[in-house]
This record gives C-alpha cells, structure tokens and sequence, in this order.
C-alpha cells in the first residue's frame, strides 16, 4: 500500500506557484494524515431542535457560533458515546440535522452575511447537489433555487430539502436556466485536491491536466451564470481545490473579460482566518494549458479572493471569491417563466376547499401549489417558478390513486411544522404514555379518556395532528401525524422516527 508523502505531486505544485513554503507543506501534511472532524448543524425548523442541540452541546467537543449557526464538533470519531452517534445518524437521515465540513460551510455564511447590504432576496445554488450548502441558505428568509445537472443526485436533493418551504429544484444543464436572481452560488465541480483528508485522490492521482479541464468547465459555469444575475448582484464562486488554475484563474478570467463590469469584493472580515489569494502563479507552456489560465499581466486585486488550508481552520482546504456585477453585461439570456409541474391553489378546487374546511385551516391559499394531477400540496413561500421539478414541501398527498375523498389524503411530516400553526380542528392532545402506546399497534377510542374520545368522535376518518401534553416530558409541546380510522386512533411515525424518538427520551432522562 502507497504511503502518504509530503513529496506529492499536488504538494510539489502547491509550493513551486508560492503558495505554500517549506514550513507550511509541512504543515498540510502532517494534518493531511489526519482524519477530519464530525461537524454537525442542526435543523433549526426540526422539532427536535432544542433537544439535539442540548444533547449535542453536552456531549462535543467544541462548539462555534458562525452567525446564527450553532455547530457542534467532535475531533474524534472514536470518541463519540455510541448512543449519541445512534441518535445523529438516525437524525441526518431524517433531515433533523446535517453532517458538514466547517470549510464547507463559509460559502453560504459569506451569502448571509451579505443579504442585507445588497438586498438579496433570490438566490440560485447552481451546483447544489447533494445540497449541504442549500439546507443553509434556506434558513435564511429568502427564496432558494437548487439546480443540478444529474437527475439522480437531483432525486437526493429533493430528500435533503424536502422540509423547506422557500426553495424550488431544478433538473437542467446551466445553459436552459432561466430567469435571474439577486445572487447565485458557484460550488464548481473540481480537482478535491483539498479533501487530502478524507480521499486518497490528492495523495497519489492528483494531475495538473485535470485541474486544466476543469478550469474550463468552472469558466463556462461562471459566465453562464452571469446572464441569470440582476444588476448589483453577487456570484459566490467555491472549489474544494487549493491549486490556482481552478481558483484564482478563473476569478482572473472573468475580471479581465468583464473589466469594469465585475469587481471582486474583500470577504476576509467574514472569514478572517483565511488567506489572501494569490497574483501570481506559473504559465504552463503545455498544449493543453488554457490561455485564460495565465497569470495576471496588471492588478485584479486578486488578493481579495479567501484561501483556506486544513491548518486554518481543521477543516478541509478550500477557495471562496466574490464577485459584483455593477453594470449590465451584454450575454443573451431567456427569463421566461415556466411553470410546467405546479399551479397555484384557487378558491374554485373543490378538494382544496374540503380540506380547508374538514382542518379548518385559515386562510393561506397565496402560499399553496399543487402538481396539476392534484396529486399535492405544497407550501411555497416565493415567486416566480421557473421550471421546477420539485417546489415547496408536501402538506398534504394522496394514498389511494384516482381517490379524491378526504381519506385518501394525508398530512405529510415534511410540511407539519408549516401548516399545524394554520390548523385549528382535528387536534388531540394526550399524555406521552398514551402516546408511546401507539407505537404498537392502533388503540380502540374506549381505551382513551371521554373527553378524548369525543374529540375523536367528531371526525371523519383521516389524518389528524397529535399534540403531547405533559409537563417535565422532554417531548413537551411536541406534535405528530395521527390517523383515525373507524374505532381507533393510530400514529403515522416510521420506524426510524419512532427509534429517534426513544434514543432522544433515553439520552434525555440518563443527562
């Protein structure tokens, strides 16, 4: 098996381009051996949120505070109790927190930190999948668009933002794009060279003509983007690369091109752990080096551009840039506005008006969508909709293909914690030990107290929400999706949740 040296190709590179010395290549190698941190951020529309966050905070090894984001880190993952990575595992998989890499995590904070000062209300993640840097931005009070070019990591972009109601997906190459945004997230696809800590790939099959290719895939990624944003508007431009063909050349490229268009923003007060970017770096006299990978002949201010080494900040190596558009910039764009999948809920649907009266829901029809088949409904919190193939998240789906009777429609988890503030009737509150004996099997209405069982009674089979009542219980205030069938009342939870939910209880009464 081939060892790790600090004579690596990518290292050698590194420190002949000036970025790294004798002391600093050192430096990457020795943490580049190292296994990387368990970074974990957690849902803050989950339910759980307090609880995780309480467990978390007591059991991690550090935790920062990067704006409003909490995160809880472990710098070792043998050290973590077994329960604990049980109940973090159980919770990632249902979207009630995300594992990230810190350095990961600088891209949408340098978004949020800039929202107010260029008013950025829209916001397109152009290479979103598998949708770590997303899931941040939707927690901020502005309209998340994902896209990604693969159908299936798509799919799996849709699982991870599935409990948002402010983000639409997209399945398009950047070239069928339309319609433009307040600023757009350029997470380019790249060499890795800095996951040197969790892949083999930098150590031993690192190539600069690989990071050539890219160079011209990350250009044409960036000046595609260019026609999909508004005036004043920011593009985030992200590589998990630390080599400057794929960094500082392209920010290079799209300046010089752009002159007077374009400028490059200082974000270092964001990241101040970061390093400048670099102005010069080697001309390759290879074939198939680029020319718009040369170095800089005048001043571009390059050194505004963020570099993160692993040693800066544990984490792994990565590049942020910031670009302006402060004039427009003549590349022909299409903006219209296709709404192919969803239409807008209207007070004519007659299913829609059923469900509102049977949950006596208020009025929240401008926030509703549905796929044209009626087959959902979705909460959206923006405008436009431009080509989606998933909006929203799911308030209500249909069981029964072909049924539209109520009963063939069920709440969705995904949208709960949207929706329940809005719906007033077919509630029930019981104490955890009722609760907990749903987990069974259904239980007959005569099992239940009267007053429960003529709550119960009131209503016609279907979904209900389930409130726990019960002071000094961790689970306090909690709610759920019920179902109420003939004679009983059963739960709607799956498998996975019902173990979160006991791991949680658990951890909860051993603390």
């Amino acid at each position: 098996m081939k060892k790790r040296s600090v004579d690596c190709d990518l290292f050698s590179e590194l420190q002949q381009n000036g970025i790294l010395n004798e002391k600093e290549r050192l430096e990457l190698f020795n943490i580049g051996c190292t296994p990387l941190p368990l970074c974990v951020r957690v849902n803050q529309k989950s339910k759980y949120r307090d609880l995780l966050q309480t467990l978390f905070n007591k059991s991690c090894d550090e935790m920062k505070v990067i704006q409003n984001h909490k995160i809880f880190i472990w710098n070792n993952n043998k050290s973590i109790k077994k329960e604990i990575k049980e109940i973090i595992d159980n919770a990632v998989e249902r979207n009630y927190c995300y594992r990230q890499e810190l350095c990961s995590m600088f891209p949408p904070l340098v978004i949020e930190s800039l929202i107010n000062k260029y008013h950025i209300n829209t916001v397109l993640d152009i290479c979103a999948a598998p949708g770590s840097k997303t899931s941040q931005l939707v927690e901020n009070k502005i309209l998340v668009t994902a896209n990604d070019v693969d159908p299936k990591r798509v799919q799996i972009l849709a699982h991870r933002l599935n409990c948002w109601g402010n983000v639409n997906i997209l399945n398009c190459s950047i070239d069928q794009i339309k319609g433009k945004y307040d600023c757009i997230l350029c997470d380019a696809p790249c060499s890795g060279d800095g996951t040197l800590r969790k892949s083999s790939n930098p150590w031993f099959k690192w190539k600069l003509t690989t990071s050539f290719e890219n160079h011209r895939i990350q250009l044409k990624i960036v000046r595609e983007s260019l026609k999909h944003l508004n005036e004043n508007g920011i593009i985030i431009y992200s590589t998990c690369s630390m080599n400057p063909i794929e960094d500082e050349a392209v920010i290079h490229s799209i300046l010089k091109e752009f002159q007077g268009s374009i400028e490059l923003i200082d974000i270092h007060s964001i990241i101040p752990n970061g390093r400048n970017g670099v102005s010069i770096w080697k001309k390759y006299d290879t074939i198939n080096c680029p020319v718009t990978s040369y170095p800089p002949l005048e001043e571009y201010h390059l050194e505004r551009c963020v570099r993160i080494f692993p040693q800066d900040y544990n984490s792994g190596g990565f590049f942020i840039a910031a670009l302006r558009m402060n004039k427009g910039i003549s590349i022909a764009s299409s903006d219209e506005d296709t709404m192919e999948y969803f239409e807008k809920a209207n007070k004519d649907n007659i299913l829609w008006n059923q469900l509102k009266n049977e949950f006596e829901l208020q009025p929240i029809e401008n926030n509703i969508i549905m796929k044209k088949d009626n087959s959902l409904y979705s909460w959206y919190n923006g405008n436009p909709i431009y080509q989606s193939v998933f909006c929203g998240c799911k308030l209500f789906e249909r069981r029964r293909k072909g049924d539209y009777s109520l009963s063939s429609f069920r709440l969705c988890e995904d949208g709960l914690f949207l929706v329940q503030p809005f719906i007033k009737k077919r509630r029930v509150k019981l104490s955890l030990e009722s609760f907990l004996k749903l987990q069974d099997q259904p239980v007959p209405f005569n099992l239940f107290s009267t007053e429960i069982q003529n709550e119960l009674k009131k209503w016609k089979e279907g979904s209900i929400i389930i409130e726990i009542t019960q002071k000094n219980c961790k689970l306090d205030s909690f709610y759920f999706i019920g179902w109420i069938g003939k004679t009983t009342l059963n739960h709607n939870i799956s498998k996975e949740e019902w173990k979160l939910i006991h791991l949680l209880l658990k951890e909860s009464i051993n603390k």
